[in-house]
């Protein structure tokens, strides 16, 4: 499809979904425009793996669908909206579970547990 006035550029309809290196990081676009969280973020992130993973859901969606209607899409959302901007806290919490015995408790059977 061609773009307005004349240009001779590409313009993506709104199915194309693509990622895009922005540095060190990945982007996810959607028919050309960065995929934004509900909450506002940039689907930016560090791993191109998981930049592609989250495009290959998007391709199998409706092109208006939330970002969190897949697995993977939630899994962003989650990290960007809530865990991103508490960084700290959610770190605290994980390393206050590590000292629980929950986590390291040992167990007379079966003997593969043993």
């Amino acid at each position: 499809m061609e773009g307005g006035g004349g240009s001779g550029r590409s313009v993506p309809d709104a199915l194309t979904v693509l990622v895009a290196s922005e540095g060190d990081e990945f982007v996810v676009l959607r028919g050309g425009r960065p995929v934004l969280t509900p909450g506002g973020a940039l689907a930016r992130m560090p791993e191109k793996s998981l930049s592609e993973a989250l495009a290959i859901e998007l391709e199998e969606t409706e092109p208006n669908s939330p970002l969190d209607t897949g697995p993977m899409g939630r899994l962003v959302v989650l990290a960007l909206d809530r865990v991103r901007p508490s960084r700290e806290e959610y770190l605290a919490d994980l390393l206050a579970y590590g000292n629980a015995d929950l986590l390291a408790h040992r167990a007379d059977s079966p003997p593969e547990l043993v």
